[in-house]
């Protein structure tokens, strides 16, 4: 019985590490398409922690509303 409960413990185990990896990755890929599209990604800020944990959910939505309403990545310029 015992046999059995260590068994059961290293597949839960096995099964958090996995999702765990996978959450990781999938993080850094979104950090890293923010990179590409957001240069206030791209190097340390100077600024308290806790405000550049503030910045990211507003550059999520700004990212999102560029996806959703901008067609390409170069903003056009107007005839005057």
């Amino acid at each position: 019985m015992v046999r059995l409960a260590q068994l059961v413990e290293t597949k839960i185990h096995f099964l958090f590490k996995l999702r765990h990896t996978f959450l990781r990755n999938m993080v850094e890929r979104i950090f890293g398409i923010f990179k590409l599209r957001l240069t206030i990604f791209r190097y340390a800020l100077p600024i308290p922690y806790k405000i550049q944990a503030e910045v990211v959910l507003p550059c999520v939505g700004l990212h999102n509303f560029l996806l959703k309403e901008c067609r390409f990545d170069e903003f056009l310029v107007e005839d005057e």
